[in-house]
């Protein structure tokens, strides 16, 4: 996952018998703060949650709000982590954890 165009546009860049080509999976809700991979599962965080995108199904698959009343993200970025591997996403921001 990486940024393409403006801050708040962000996608990925596949490979297929037809060449490279970027694919976006998220655009104008500002920028993403933390991303994490596991297996065909992309974790992104951007200001407004936490976003589950699965390559193999090709679409979006969860949403993780972010908490009302939470500090602003950009003095305290949010921490996503695959446990068990792909069966549990953790999402930190600021004090509170959701799994």
């Amino acid at each position: 996952l990486s940024s393409i165009g403006p801050p708040s546009r962000s996608g990925s860049t596949t490979s297929s018998s037809q060449g490279r080509h970027d694919v976006v999976l998220h655009e104008g809700e500002g920028p993403v703060r933390r991303v994490r991979w596991c297996e065909t599962l992309i974790a992104w965080a951007n200001d407004s949650g936490v976003k589950v995108y699965d390559e193999q199904r090709g679409r979006r698959i969860a949403y993780v709000d972010r908490p009302k009343g939470s500090p602003p993200p950009h003095k305290y970025a949010p921490h996503i982590a695959w446990c068990d591997g792909a069966r549990t996403l953790v999402v930190a921001w600021a004090d509170c954890v959701k799994v």
